[in-house]
């Protein structure tokens, strides 16, 4: 038997939300089967508030984008990353769930999510249709123009 190296995994995606950290917190509880967020201000300046929670080896904080010039409108960050990770992250043994993510925060929570390009030009916008119940994901410029034609229904 040969030893295998270990890879990590993490997410990040904006959430368009328009209330406070407190009702997404919930919304997120809720629709991730989540315990419980916790919530406290950031360490460092500006001092936003950043729910924070730990489940199975993974590690998420949602924070408050007070002013988001790169996807305006998105006012809330999700990153994940999986937990002791550091061996990982240095040999570039990480996978990035970021659409796989956003797409399930839709789908579980009904929220509006957008994960960027690595250009940071476009990204992918997934909207859950109240009417059909089905998850829409759009191509979005940076100035959340929609490209048409690229529509589609999961």
């Amino acid at each position: 038997m040969e030893l295998k190296e270990s890879y990590g995994a993490y997410a990040n995606l904006f959430i368009r939300f328009e209330k406070n950290i407190h009702e997404l917190v919930r919304k997120l509880e809720k629709g991730l089967e989540l315990k419980e967020l916790r919530i406290e201000n950031q360490e460092y300046e500006p001092y936003n508030p950043i729910a924070y929670s730990e489940v199975l080896g993974f590690e998420m904080e949602v924070v408050e984008l007070k002013e988001n010039q790169e996807w305006p409108g998105y006012n809330y960050l999700m990153a994940v990353v999986t937990s002791d990770s550091l061996k990982e992250i240095v040999n570039k043994h990480m996978h990035d769930l970021s659409l796989w993510m956003a797409r399930y925060v839709t789908v579980a929570c009904g929220i509006t999510t957008l994960v960027s390009e690595a250009n940071k030009e476009i990204g992918q916008s997934f909207y859950r249709n109240e009417k059909t119940m089905k998850v829409e994901i759009n191509l979005v410029g940076r100035e959340n123009s929609v490209f048409s034609g690229k529509s589609h229904q999961t």
